[in-house]
């Protein structure tokens, strides 16, 4: 079953959902329903989340790919895209033509769709996908967001 908790952070509370003990998406503050969070039983993992969020935030690097993931949804372009975003190193950036190439296709507003789609930001870090001309590009977040999060991994947009 799915279920929703906050994950409580220095930047404010995210919203964590998890299913059958892995993260299945991430909330940014302000952007969900505070009835839909689970408030009296916080599982360990988001502990950990946290614990680790402040970290990053604070500029230091977290090995995301040690939490488990659902990422068998979306169709398999998706996955594909999602994937390769996460073999983006910390404090990289890489554009959504390079992401388009690796994938073996043109079609770089499909990249940008994907990572639109994702829904487990940070974790997944579409944040670190710009554009060719060295512009930010978007984030389903917020533009400021993305900005935020490359700062903290301390890139040279």
């Amino acid at each position: 079953m799915l279920t929703y908790h906050p994950c409580v952070t220095q930047g404010g509370v995210f919203r964590i959902g998890i299913l059958e003990g892995s993260v299945y998406s991430v909330d940014w503050p302000g952007s969900f329903d505070e009835s839909s969070v689970l408030y009296d039983c916080i599982p360990d993992i988001i502990k950990r989340l946290s614990t680790d969020l402040d970290l990053y935030f604070q500029g230091n690097y977290i090995d995301w790919q040690t939490y488990p993931l659902i990422t068998d949804r979306g169709t398999d372009f998706q996955r594909g895209v999602w994937r390769i975003l996460q073999s983006i190193p910390y404090g990289n950036t890489i554009t959504y033509s390079d992401v388009a190439q690796r994938m073996g296709t043109k079609a770089v507003r499909a990249v940008g769709s994907a990572c639109g789609r994702n829904l487990i930001p940070i974790l997944i870090p579409c944040h670190r996908v710009i554009n060719k001309n060295g512009g930010y590009g978007g984030y389903s977040a917020g533009l400021d967001k993305k900005i935020f999060l490359l700062r903290c991994e301390h890139c040279a947009v």
